[in-house]
């Protein structure tokens, strides 16, 4: 796995925190425990009323990573067929990983109430009202966006609440968007981890052998927003695989920062976030077939 996140250029110039947040973990792998590989992204909303989101972010991607490894080895339990998965049991995943990222919420309130400050710099950008609706329901400043993928040797499940990009990207290079397009993301609108039920909101796949991605890649908005076309952005699935396949992830990692700061000065402005999950390289893998560019480099601006 490697990930890196950048504060955007326009969030350099306004102040503005970096308010994405990523984490990558695997547990596992000794004996006959399946080792369990979860990388999830999370982008904080920008709006006035959300002013604690870079907070909420970070507690939504601790909160997946803390879940779903225990859900993947429940799979693989005594008695089940060890890889199968079904439509309720990711239903329960998902209201799981919402259950304790509102706790997680609760318990920074509670350790750190809203103070008067935030308020009222809440009514002076946005007015008396979003005043009034944070203080009634005050999850909605750590409102939220959430993409994760999780995978053991032989199984990928995949979830998406709000915006963002999630790439699968096969042998030869071929990438595709696992998950079913939801209509209603147009412009800045987003679902969010604060709505009510939030759980229902989430779109999900799972895949087994043998239609594992070489690669998978889940980005923020501000990644895809930087690119002139669809087919630009998807473009960045082979390059990174080649990438990958030339000088190694752990090199990669290393030049992922840069390559995303070049991406918003160029592009969005926005936080870009990026992380990229690798399968085991296989010895008749059909050679990706790259740009020779870096991947998050535009041809020209935008």
């Amino acid at each position: 796995m490697a990930h890196a996140s950048v504060r955007g250029s326009a969030h350099v110039r306004s102040g503005l925190p970096n308010q994405d947040a990523v984490q990558c973990s695997a547990i596992g792998g000794e004996g006959s425990s399946p080792e369990v590989a979860v990388a999830a992204v999370s982008d904080g909303h920008g709006g006035a009323r959300h002013f604690r989101s870079q907070i909420g972010s970070s507690l939504a991607v601790s909160t997946a990573a803390g879940v779903l490894p225990g859900f993947l080895f429940l799979l693989r339990a005594p008695g089940t067929d060890g890889h199968s998965i079904d439509a309720s049991q990711v239903r329960a995943a998902e209201k799981a990983i919402v259950d304790n990222w509102l706790a997680a919420v609760g318990s920074d309130l509670e350790n750190h109430p809203f103070t008067e400050e935030e308020l009222n710099q809440l009514q002076a950008d946005d007015g008396p009202e979003s005043r009034r609706a944070v203080e009634t329901i005050p999850v909605l400043a750590y409102g939220a966006t959430l993409l994760v993928a999780a995978a053991t040797d032989d199984l990928i499940l995949f979830l998406q609440l709000g915006d963002g990009e999630i790439l699968s990207v096969g042998g030869g290079g071929a990438t595709t968007r696992p998950l079913p397009a939801d209509r209603r993301l147009l412009g800045n609108q987003t679902t969010s981890l604060c709505q009510p039920d939030a759980w229902r909101e989430f779109r999900s796949a799972w895949f087994s052998d043998p239609d594992l991605p070489a690669l998978v890649l889940m980005s923020t908005d501000g990644y895809a927003n930087s690119f002139r076309t669809d087919q630009d952005f998807l473009q960045i699935g082979s390059d990174y695989l080649a990438m990958i396949r030339e000088q190694g992830i752990e090199t990669l990692a290393g030049e992922l920062p840069a390559i995303l700061k070049e991406a918003t000065q160029q592009g969005s402005g926005d936080d870009i976030t990026l992380a990229i999950l690798q399968s085991e390289l296989r010895p008749n893998a059909v050679e990706a077939k790259g740009t020779g560019l870096k991947p998050g480099i535009l041809l020209e601006p935008r």
